[in-house]
């Protein structure tokens, strides 16, 4: 079954330079942690999403389209990326879920994938 595994974060706390120690840090436990999926034989895509700052909002409302920027500004956690695993159980995509960054310092959304 494939679960969409959403990362939450505070996009502040990404800001961190690359090349600088916290970046090298943070980005070696994401690379640790598709080394894991590979070795396991774990099918996933994956994605980094921009900064919210850049995002716009769709919504339909009597016919009429309402555009806003940015998902939701008083929220400090935002969607800033997501894997796609393959795993036998949800007890294995929680496992995993467990291993990324963001369960320590944001939250990560488990949800299964409708096959068509």
């Amino acid at each position: 079954m494939r679960y969409m595994l959403m990362l939450f974060g505070d996009f502040e706390a990404f800001d961190t330079p690359p090349g600088t120690p916290e970046f090298d840090a943070l980005m070696a436990e994401y690379v640790a942690f598709e080394t894991h999926l590979a070795e396991a034989g774990i099918e996933q895509t994956s994605e980094q999403l921009d900064h919210p700052k850049l995002a716009h909002v769709l919504r339909l409302r009597n016919g009429e389209r309402l555009m806003s920027d940015g998902p939701f500004p008083e929220s400090k956690e935002h969607l800033g990326g997501y894997y796609i695993v393959d795993v036998p159980s949800l007890d294995e995509a929680i496992r995993l879920a467990a291993m990324l960054p963001d369960a320590k310092s944001g939250a990560v959304e488990i949800r299964p994938i409708i096959e068509h």
